[in-house]
């Protein structure tokens, strides 16, 4: 449960950033998904591939929290009701499917042997050196 309001916390520290670009642009629907999903394909271009390759680990754990979410009423109230959730979880597969095809183009694979990764960070923020060495970065 711990990691799962990890990545709620997380979400909602973009909120404010999230309600600015819906103000910019409201009558394009799915505008903010669009923009998040573009900044994460920005963020990939300066990623190692062992950097990838967490990231691909963090955004699957991230898809497998969300959809316990879905599954459990007091989480999903919490969480925002399950629109808020399936938007989430809609934007989550839209970037890992950015992150699969930057891997594919960049020649990258997923890792051989899975490590820990840091719930609230993306590869990009983690400051844990410990999980840093794990992957190969650091």
């Amino acid at each position: 449960m711990s990691h799962l309001r990890k990545i709620m916390q997380k979400l909602a520290q973009h909120q404010p950033a999230i309600q600015q670009a819906s103000q910019r642009s409201p009558d394009q629907p799915g505008n903010q998904s669009r923009m998040h999903v573009e900044a994460y394909q920005k963020q990939l271009v300066a990623c190692s591939p062992a950097m990838l390759q967490y990231e691909l680990v963090w955004l699957d754990e991230r898809i497998a929290s969300l959809q316990l979410c879905l599954s459990q009423e007091e989480m999903l109230t919490t969480a925002g009701g399950p629109v808020q959730v399936e938007s989430w979880l809609e934007e989550t597969r839209q970037c890992k499917q950015v992150l699969e095809q930057t891997m594919t183009l960049r020649g990258v694979g997923p890792a051989l042997h899975s490590h820990a990764v840091a719930s609230g960070e993306h590869a990009w923020e983690l400051r844990e050196e410990t999980i840093k060495k794990l992957w190969g970065w650091s």
